[in-house]
């Protein structure tokens, strides 16, 4: 019996220094695009880095914490959510996979993880700009 397809949600990282930016202002990126993955197995910081490209740009990476238990068996990886708070891009993926359970809890886990540890960020963000506009 195959398991049915899980789904979790995770912000894309690095947004700034790729072509986030410019995809979103030609609005081109929308809700509900398809993404794609390729791994850069000769990352230095990271071995399991993985880019999140939209056609031919890349938009980010996703979260270290992620990457390293990445699922076998992805079905569908998608933009989510697009949100702007001054030069910070906030993009937030969704991700269709088959795993195991064991592999679908840790990777809720993980991916709640990181949310929240963007949203803090972005919450701090928010507050130092109010402080010094």
């Amino acid at each position: 019996m195959l398991a049915r397809p899980q789904s979790l949600r995770f912000p894309i990282k690095g947004t700034f220094y790729y072509d986030a930016a410019a995809c979103f202002a030609s609005n081109q990126l929308q809700p509900n695009s398809p993404l794609s993955i390729q791994a850069e197995p000769d990352n230095p910081y990271d071995a399991h880095a993985l880019k999140i490209w939209f056609n031919d740009s890349l938009l980010g990476y996703v979260p270290k914490a992620l990457s390293q238990h990445w699922p076998d068996k992805v079905d569908n990886l998608s933009l989510f959510k697009i949100q702007q708070h001054g030069h910070f891009l906030w993009l937030e993926c969704r991700l269709s996979y088959h795993g195991s359970f064991s592999t679908q809890i840790q990777l809720l886990w993980l991916a709640t993880f990181v949310r929240w540890q963007y949203r803090l960020k972005l919450w701090l963000l928010q507050l130092t700009h109010r402080a010094h506009p």
